[in-house]
């Protein structure tokens, strides 16, 4: 009796290694599991590109003071200079000007139009979105025709460029001779009209005309022409403007290069142009700007009263003056870093140095223009600002549960799975011994590999069935990171602009789902983890691996290296035995041809 007492009363203290006790902290370490991946969903879904810390950060801000209402207000900064960069390269007195002349050397190496032709390599503005609009999205084969172009070298060392077909009419009408072996001659030609020769110095000839007169020293296939949809203002074709123009000999490369990229750039300029700046208007958004260009001496802005140049500074100081009075967040950008002003939670140099990097501002000279901006935080007009401060307002709380049962979650999660590790796993209440289970006698290796391939095999069938919460889950993990997600709104958002903070929450499918998942996540880790630590307790994990048996297999073969040894050495000597009888037959006296 007193035997069977005290077995009870060991029984009752260790009540925690109890069947019971153990498998109900088991569910509740899964459980808690699939809660930490669900309330991570959560965060993952209304954070959007926000990295832990910004979530942090923002739990104790205001949306007009935190790291999201500054990038929307750079991001519209941004867009009143693209819109000033496309009207100065579309416009002309104010209006979009179709004949404008862009000559295209000029365009790419100082990145202005001064409509003049200065290099001869010049179309009209509506030539080039035309031939731009022809070749967007297409590869080089659409805009280039294959060994297009012959170029000849002068006597003088400069270069003549022909067309093709317009080199083989001449040396077929005989106005360019070759003065060389007809032989060399005519597989010269061909090489040439195949592109084979595609450098100087293959042969040595020279190219005279009729009469006798040389004109070049040699000549080789150049290669790719361009597919010239319309022809250089004033020329015939892009070959008679880089003959006669000094400058370009030799450069033929060059100009192809920058008439591709003008086109391309062109195209997708216009693009932008086409889609207009109707959300910057006045009355259709809370932000208000004044770009004062000293240059022109002329003021861009989306505030009537603002709109005359002499009275920019007092402009400046009702725009300040008002941001002490009312809920208006400004910033002002003069030349000088010195003088750069804001109520807003921004870092000074850094704003002013983006400021003068954007686009309308492409020159040599020192930056003098002045760009003021303000917000009316009241948000009076339901703009971007306006729906943003109300994602901010509705997604920061749910942001902060869903942050605090994540680790809340996650802490339980890590209590239980101590609490499994020391009391739970292999031991009974009765007795000392381990209990192992029938898994924990597989080798190590097999059992792991079989755990994990039911998990993928889960996970393959949980993101092919489209369970909701999957794939965002899977799509944004690297979220937390600070990487950018797409954006789901009704709203318009100007193309500049990317919200951190979602405008869209998790859904009831989407939480059931993400949750199914984390628990079928977390039974397969408890499965190998538990019997990991089995077989630790148990001293097996080693002991019972493949790779201790391969180990102890290799070891035999080395120990009984020797005796190997010498059965290869009599297996070799019987070898060359039979060899030396089979070879020595052959010279035994009457062993012969001649004998039979």
């Amino acid at each position: 009796m007193h035997k069977k007492a005290y077995k009870k009363g060991l029984t009752m203290k260790k009540w925690y290694r109890k069947t019971v006790t153990r498998t109900i902290v088991l569910v509740v370490a899964i459980l808690s599991g699939a809660l930490l991946v669900t309330n991570l969903l959560s965060l993952l879904t209304l954070a959007g590109g926000m990295s832990l810390s910004q979530i942090q950060k923002m739990n104790t801000q205001s949306f007009e003071e935190s790291e999201e209402f500054s990038k929307m207000v750079e991001s519209y900064m941004y867009d009143v200079q693209e819109k000033l960069y496309l009207q100065n390269l579309f416009e002309s007195d104010g209006a979009y000007n179709p004949k404008k002349l862009v000559d295209v050397m000029e365009l790419s190496k100082k990145g202005k139009i001064s409509e003049t032709n200065l290099s001869g390599v010049t179309y009209t503005m509506e030539e080039l979105v035309n031939w731009g609009e022809t070749y967007s999205g297409t590869d080089n084969d659409n805009l280039y025709k294959q060994n297009g172009v012959i170029v000849c070298q002068k006597p003088d060392g400069n270069y003549y460029y022909y067309y093709m077909n317009d080199f083989f009419s001449l040396v077929n009408a005989g106005k360019l001779q070759f003065q060389m072996g007809e032989q060399d001659r005519d597989q010269f030609l061909a090489g040439l009209q195949a592109g084979e020769f595609t450098t100087s110095g293959y042969y040595t000839f020279q190219i005279t005309d009729e009469n006798g007169e040389l004109l070049y020293t040699d000549c080789w296939n150049f290669g790719q022409s361009m597919i010239e949809k319309y022809a250089p203002v004033g020329a015939d074709n892009l070959l008679q403007v880089v003959n006669n123009n000094p400058q370009l000999n030799g450069r033929l490369t060059l100009v192809y290069d920058n008439i591709a990229t003008a086109l391309q750039t062109i195209y997708e300029d216009w693009q932008d142009y086409e889609g207009g700046w109707n959300y910057l208007e006045e009355g259709n958004t809370n932000f208000t700007y004044l770009y004062a260009d000293e240059s022109t001496k002329k003021v861009t802005t989306n505030k009537a009263e603002y709109a005359n140049y002499a009275d920019v500074k007092k402009s400046i100081e009702d725009m300040i003056e008002s941001a002490s009075k009312n809920p208006v967040k400004y910033m002002v950008i003069y030349p000088e870093l010195k003088d750069f002003k804001t109520n807003m939670n921004v870092s000074y140099s850094d704003q002013w140095l983006n400021t003068r990097s954007y686009g309308y501002y492409s020159g040599g000279t020192k930056w003098k223009d002045v760009f003021a901006v303000a917000v009316d935080t009241k948000y009076p007009i339901q703009d971007q600002f306006y729906q943003s401060s109300i994602d901010y307002q509705n997604n920061i709380p749910q942001m902060k549960a869903a942050l605090h049962f994540m680790i809340f979650s996650g802490v339980f999660f890590l209590v239980t799975v101590v609490w499994l590790t020391l009391g739970g796993a292999g031991r009974k209440p009765q007795d000392e011994e381990l209990h192992l289970l029938k898994f924990d006698s597989w080798k190590t290796e097999i059992a792991a590999a079989v755990v994990i391939f039911v998990w993928v095999i889960g996970s393959y069938f949980f993101f092919v069935a489209g369970i909701d919460g999957i794939h965002i889950l899977f799509d944004g993990i690297t979220g937390l990171c600070g990487s950018y997600g797409a954006v789901e709104s009704d709203t318009f958002v100007p193309s500049s602009y990317v919200p951190n903070v979602y405008m869209q929450t998790l859904s009831l499918g989407e939480s059931v789902g993400a949750f199914a998942y984390g628990a079928f996540t977390f039974t397969c880790f408890f499965a190998g983890y538990l019997s990991l630590v089995r077989r630790i307790k148990a001293k097996s994990l080693w002991e019972n691996s493949l790779l201790r048996s391969f180990g102890i297999f290799i070891g035999k073969i080395l120990r009984d290296m020797k005796l190997t040894k010498k059965t290869a050495g009599l297996l070799i000597l019987y070898f060359l035995f039979q060899l030396f009888v089979l070879w020595g037959w052959k010279f035994l006296p009457g062993d012969s041809a001649a004998d039979c």
